[in-house]
């Protein structure tokens, strides 16, 4: 399914929010309730762009999130992230998630038909989204 398709064809209970500075789209977040996790939320997907990181606009993106995931019933938060990216590592635990889990997944070698590659990645958890929520 196309990145297009998939926005046209969201799920009531999924969101993407959009950071915008002049007018130009510089990040984005997306999420809903987690995948086979009953009860926890979870940040799908977040970016920014490089020359945009260090401003606040990820904490925005991720405690707007948080915010959603809450308004919809859903109290913890999950976010994946590869084991080996250590700048997103470090970035959700300075917002406080902790490090609960990992698991091996597998990623398309730089075009669609390249071979997929294996992944080690770290799930990392908010039980409780207060702080976040309130950042």
């Amino acid at each position: 399914m196309t990145r297009e398709r998939w926005l046209r064809e969201m799920p009531a209970d999924q969101f993407v929010l959009v950071a915008e500075r002049g007018g130009e789209v510089v990040g984005f977040s997306g999420g809903g309730p987690a995948r086979g996790e009953p009860g926890m939320g979870e940040v799908y997907a977040i970016y920014l762009l490089a020359e945009h990181q260090g401003l606040g606009i990820g904490r925005a993106l991720m405690r707007e999130s948080a915010r959603r995931l809450h308004a919809a019933g859903l109290r913890g938060l999950l976010v994946w992230v590869l084991r080996e990216n250590a700048p997103a590592r470090a970035f959700y635990e300075r917002l406080g998630g902790v490090a609960e889990r990992e698991k091996e997944d597998a990623v398309y070698g730089g075009s669609s038909d390249a071979p997929r590659l294996p992944v080690i990645e770290t799930g990392y958890v908010w039980k409780d989204t207060a702080p976040l929520r309130g950042r």
